[in-house]
């Protein structure tokens, strides 16, 4: 039995095996992936009669400035998109600009906070450079009214190696003593008991899951350098204190804030509660994420890239 529908998928040689199963659950669903070609010009034979275009192109959006092939691959999809106009596109790339760096990231997480009254908070934060000296560092944090210690992140949130290479710091001698010059964004680490809440975002839907996080910090410790992709050996110990999961309602109504201020419908935000206050706080946000732990995954997705079904004549 043939497809009834056509759609288009593009991601990163190294992601795309991981949608083997979604493509091969779409096919029983009826619906037929195409693997979109971008590193050929698609200007002279770009498929046509796509219902919808799924994308995750969004290292290629951060290196346009500087590599040609990823800037000939963003061409190639923007032309693939121009030559089905009716196609639904999930999502659009000019709505990854915000969360290439984290600066701006921040500033998103902050929008949002403020649409919803601080229901959820952001952690107080700075934007600087390793090279800054210790004690104009120090007066910056002061500045901001920042205590330690801090969660110290590449400002390039995608896009290069070692974008998820991060450091618990307890002073800013200790940032300046780390072995990179590139520019960094610094927030406030807020203990919060070793727990972190994954919030998977699929257009109007969300969806919790609780992870193991960061153990809680004292200020004593050294310097913490870890791979936040890789935290196996750092996480805290399973807790057992049952701690609930954040009010639906708020985490909702925060990440459609979010969702707007984007204008995106696939992706995460990191939400952690602060030990003691039991306030929320959102740590970080990123583009179409694994949603490991969403039961139905692969139905969601399909559901959402399909869109609404045409209203009945």
């Amino acid at each position: 039995e043939q497809a009834r529908v056509r759609c288009g998928i593009y991601m990163a040689a190294k992601k795309r095996p991981k949608f083997d199963s979604f493509v091969e659950y779409a096919s029983s669903q009826g619906v037929e992936f195409v693997d979109l070609d971008l590193e050929d010009d698609a200007s002279t034979d770009p498929p046509t009669n796509l219902h919808a275009i799924l994308h995750k192109i969004t290292d290629d959006v951060a290196n346009m400035d500087t590599d040609a092939s990823a800037r000939n691959r963003v061409g190639n999809l923007a032309k693939i998109v121009a030559a089905n106009p009716a196609a639904r596109v999930v999502d659009k790339v000019e709505g990854l600009g915000p969360l290439l760096s984290r600066t701006d990231m921040q500033r998103v997480l902050e929008a949002a906070t403020a649409e919803c009254k601080g229901s959820v908070g952001v952690p107080k934060w700075l934007a600087t450079d390793c090279k800054v000296l210790p004690a104009a560092l120090e007066a910056d944090l002061a500045a901001h009214s920042m205590a330690p210690p801090y969660l110290c992140k590449y400002q390039d949130a995608c896009g290069i190696a070692n974008a998820h290479d991060m450091a618990v710091l307890h002073s800013a001698a200790q940032l300046s003593a780390l072995p990179i010059s590139a520019p960094v964004t610094m927030q406030e680490y807020i203990n919060h008991g070793g727990i972190l809440w994954k919030v998977y975002v699929i257009g109007d839907k969300h969806y919790i899951v609780k992870r193991r996080s960061l153990p809680d910090m004292n200020g004593e410790e050294e310097p913490l350098l870890f791979n936040s992709h890789r935290m196996q050996d750092i996480v805290a110990e399973e807790s057992e204190d049952g701690s609930p999961a954040p009010d639906l309602d708020i985490v909702g109504t925060f990440c459609a804030a979010v969702a707007r201020n984007l204008d995106l419908s696939l992706f995460g935000v990191d939400i952690l509660r602060e030990n003691g206050s039991g306030r929320l706080f959102a740590v970080d946000v990123n583009y179409f994420p694994g949603y490991d732990g969403v039961p139905g995954f692969h139905a969601l997705l399909l559901a959402h890239v399909l869109g609404p079904p045409s209203p009945t004549p």
